[in-house]
């Protein structure tokens, strides 16, 4: 498990490694499934917004 890359963003520290590189077809399945994740997390806000201007 070595490190490919460590770097500061910000006050972010990010360590890179390799056993957490994956092959092209894995990175689309996981950002497919962040993205669905980012969507849930925004939309039940939204919902939670809207049904809030309903009943005030």
């Amino acid at each position: 498990m070595a490190v490919v890359k460590d770097y500061y963003d910000g006050n972010t520290h990010i360590i890179i490694k390799d056993d957490f590189i994956v092959s092209p077809e894995e990175q689309k399945k996981i950002l497919k499934r962040c993205g669905a994740i980012a969507a849930r997390q925004y939309y039940s806000g939204v919902k939670e917004r809207l049904s809030d201007d309903k009943t005030a």
